[in-house]
C-alpha cells in the first residue's frame, strides 16, 4: 500500500530583543585627571612700578578653554602693605572689565611671587577676562612692560575691598602688563563649562539578535562591557564616563539543535515536508 506521511523536518525558532532600563554604571566612571593652565604674564618684567596704593588697576587676559580658576599670582620687587587680588570678566562697556567673578582675601606682601588662593574657586567659559590688583600703600615696589596689553584703572578705597563692578568710566593704561597672572585647572575631555564630557555606553549590533551561545565579543558600540550574565537570554551593560549606561537584554529561543540533514537558520521558520514511503 501507497500513502503520503507528514513528517516534522524543523523547528520554528524565534528571536526577540527586550530593551531594559538604564541603569547607573557609577563603579564604571571615567577618572579624568586635571591640567594646570595660565593666563596673565608669567614671566618677571623688566620695568620698575610703584604709587598704586588704593587704584584698583585690571589688564586684559585670554582664557583659551574651560576651566575653574584657583589662585592668582603677583610679582613684587619692594614689599608693603597689604594687597587684593581678583578677576573680573569683560561684560564692561566695550569689553572693558564688568563683574567681579573672584577675588582672593586681603594679604601682606612679601618679595617675591605672591601666590593666594581665590576665595571660591570658580569655573570659566573660555573668553576675555580682566585681572586686578589693588595695593593700599604706595610703597609697594613691582615691575610691568610698556609695549603690549590693554588695562584700565580707577581710584578705589582699599579698605572697600574690590567692587563687584569695576567702574564704568576707567582710565586707560594700555598699553601696559604686569607681572601677574591666575592659575586654574581644566580637566581632559572638556565640554566646555569645566567638566569631563559624557560619553554615554552604546551597546553594538549583536544586541538583539540570535545566537546559540553567550556572545564574547564587539558587545558595545561605544563604552566599557560588564561581564555577560545569563542562560539565554544573555544580558551585558555598556558603561560610559559620566555614569550612564544602556542594558540591553539578548533572548533567544529555549533549544536549538540540529535536525539531519539541514542546520536550522535563526529567524526563519522551517515549513513542514512531505515524505513518500
Amino acid at each position: 500500500m501507497k500513502g503520503f506521511h507528514l513528517a516534522l523536518a524543523g523547528l520554528l525558532l524565534f528571536a526577540s530583543s527586550v530593551l531594559a532600563p538604564a541603569v547607573d554604571a557609577s563603579a564604571a566612571t571615567a577618572t579624568v585627571s586635571p591640567t594646570t593652565i595660565t593666563i596673565g604674564q608669567t614671566g618677571v618684567l623688566a620695568v620698575a612700578d610703584s604709587d598704586n596704593g588704593n587704584l584698583s588697576v585690571a589688564q586684559e587676559a585670554t582664557l583659551s578653554q574651560a576651566a575653574t580658576i584657583n589662585s592668582l599670582s603677583f610679582y613684587v620687587t619692594q614689599a608693603a602693605g597689604e594687597l587684593l587680588l581678583g578677576i573680573y570678566d569683560a561684560s564692561g562697556k566695550g569689553g572693558r572689565p564688568g563683574k567681579l567673578l573672584a577675588e582672593t582675601k586681603k594679604f601682606t606682601t612679601v618679595k617675591g611671587w605672591n601666590t593666594q588662593n581665590v576665595i571660591t574657586p570658580v569655573s570659566l567659559p573660555a573668553g576675555t577676562y580682566w585681572l586686578a590688583y589693588l595695593p593700599n600703600n604706595n610703597g609697594l615696589g613691582f615691575v610691568k612692560q610698556n609695549n603690549s596689553g590693554n588695562c584700565y584703572y580707577y581710584s578705589h578705597s582699599f579698605a572697600n575691598g574690590l567692587a563687584a563692578s569695576f567702574s564704568a568710566s576707567p582710565k586707560n593704561c594700555t598699553p601696559t602688563t604686569w607681572s601677574f597672572y591666575a592659575i586654574l585647572t581644566t580637566s581632559s575631555g572638556s565640554d566646555g563649562g569645566g567638566s569631563p564630557t559624557p560619553v554615554n555606553g552604546v551597546c553594538s549590533a549583536v544586541s538583539g539578535t540570535a545566537v546559540s551561545s553567550a556572545p564574547t565579543t564587539d558587545l558595545c558600540s561605544t563604552g566599557t562591557a560588564s561581564s555577560v550574565t545569563g542562560s539565554g537570554p544573555w544580558a551585558w551593560t555598556c558603561a560610559g564616563s559620566a555614569r550612564l549606561a544602556l542594558r540591553r537584554q539578548l533572548s533567544m529561543a529555549a533549544a536549538v539543535r540540529r535536525v539531519a540533514p539541514h542546520k536550522i537558520p535563526h529567524r526563519q521558520p522551517i515549513s513542514a515536508a512531505r515524505v513518500r514511503l
